[in-house]
């Protein structure tokens, strides 16, 4: 009866444990733009969010998976391991779609047309060596990876009033929660930065790894309940 016990209650754990779950990741992908604007799509499990970037210092863009990978190569000599956060599901960039701004105290909004789940800004270059830019965010976020991407070292760091200063910093901010819309302003511009957006699936899935051990707690439950019916 005590294994039996025990058994259930593994198994309980193993079900009712949200770190064995993981819900997917995607990337935008941008496909139009015009002064002041960026379009695109997030695709989660069967469902398509568009995306819109809007702001009056728009520098540049790249739609279309037409570009240089900033994501990829340059100092980093292959794809920059600071976007790279596999123990949150978050891997670099497919395309190399990005959206470039200077970074002066304009507005800059990111709207969904439904909410997205944990969206994630991957960094690109905010900042140089001897011009710390700042973004203020009308959000509380977390920083995932900080460090040097294309150009070389560098980092990100937080800053009062949900801030996020560049010292030519690459990485990952991820906005925890559900969103339609994010904003922010910037501070002391520079020549420019870059980023693109993702979310996570709303709908959570079990990891691999999680599958395997739950698969062995019910077998143990399926073989204590088995022994105990031949008693």
């Amino acid at each position: 009866m005590k294994r039996l016990s025990v058994c259930l209650l593994l198994s309980f754990l193993l079900v009712c444990s949200q770190g064995l779950w993981a819900s997917a990741f995607a990337w935008a992908h941008l496909s139009s733009a015009s002064s002041g604007s960026v379009s695109g799509t997030i695709t989660l499990d069967a469902q398509t969010v568009d995306v819109t970037y809007t702001s009056s210092d728009l520098y540049f863009w790249q739609i279309n998976n037409v570009g240089t990978d900033w994501w990829s190569g340059g100092a980093c000599g292959g794809p920059c391991p600071v976007y790279n956060d596999p123990a949150d599901g978050i891997f670099p960039p497919d395309t190399v779609d990005m959206i470039a701004l200077v970074g002066n105290a304009d507005m800059h909004t990111l709207t969904f047309s439904t909410p997205v789940t944990n969206p994630v800004l991957a960094i690109i270059s905010l900042g140089q060596p001897s011009v710390h830019t700042t973004y203020y965010f009308d959000h509380p976020f977390t920083i995932l990876t900080s460090g040097g991407g294309w150009w070389g070292g560098g980092s990100l760091a937080l800053v009062s009033g949900n801030g996020l200063q560049g010292t030519e910093g690459d990485g990952l901010v991820e906005f925890v929660g559900r969103y339609s819309e994010i904003s922010w302003t910037g501070a002391i511009p520079e020549a420019w930065n870059g980023f693109n957006v993702g979310a996570f699936s709303a709908t959570a899935v079990p990891e691999p790894g999680s599958l395997v051990l739950l698969a062995t707690g019910f077998l143990g439950l399926a073989g204590s309940l088995r022994r105990r019916l031949e008693k």
